[in-house]
């Protein structure tokens, strides 16, 4: 950042990633995806124009407001998104979808990179644990009421007659009460008709 106080031009994959509330790997990868613009110095460093970051941040937050369809399965994987605060228990029950077959699995905590997910990953299934920081759980039901095939399955500590009455409006959405066992989690998120 400028000492003056100005906003700087361009930002570097750190400053980027603390904006975003990501990690600079994170903005490392999308950057060579070709889905952030970016430039290289001399040096070898990559800089991101300050606009180039606002489009990128306009358009991830617009991706929780578009109606999409999830659709087929690509290359034959289950997609899995997993919004879970806890990094051990996230950890876990990635490792543990991966092991069940052609799983692939992304994890999110933060709505920014939760909406460029569900844009760009496509997930067939979103596990999402309703203590999460900054996302509503509303957001993620009118999500699963606008995406054609996508299943959440809602995460709590504690079992609530607003839980209840969410998941009988929505067929698509189904609450549990944390903890329960991997292969509960499973047959819930990816066997469930």
């Amino acid at each position: 950042m400028a000492a003056t106080g100005q906003t700087p031009s361009f930002f570097t994959t750190k400053q980027a990633a603390d904006l975003l509330g990501v990690s600079a790997p994170t903005v490392i990868k999308w950057v060579e995806e070709g889905r952030l613009r970016a430039h290289r110095t001399p040096g070898g460093h990559r800089r991101i124009p300050v606009e180039a970051l606002r489009a990128f941040e306009n358009e991830c937050r617009q991706l929780l407001g578009k109606p999409t369809q999830v659709g087929m399965k690509k290359s034959g994987q289950v997609r899995v998104l997993v919004v879970d605060p806890e990094h051990d228990y996230s950890d876990l029950v990635s490792e543990y979808f991966r092991l069940q077959g052609d799983v692939r699995v992304v994890q999110a905590i933060d709505p920014l990179t939760v909406g460029f997910q569900i844009g760009a990953f496509e997930p067939h299934v979103v596990i999402f644990d309703i203590s999460c920081p900054r996302i509503h759980v509303r957001e993620i039901i009118q999500l699963a009421s606008r995406l054609t095939g996508l299943r959440v399955v809602l995460l709590s500590t504690t079992w609530s007659g607003e839980l209840r009455g969410i998941t009988a409006d929505h067929p698509s959405v189904v609450a549990v009460e944390k903890p329960l066992k991997l292969d509960q989690l499973w047959r819930l998120a990816i066997e469930a008709d």
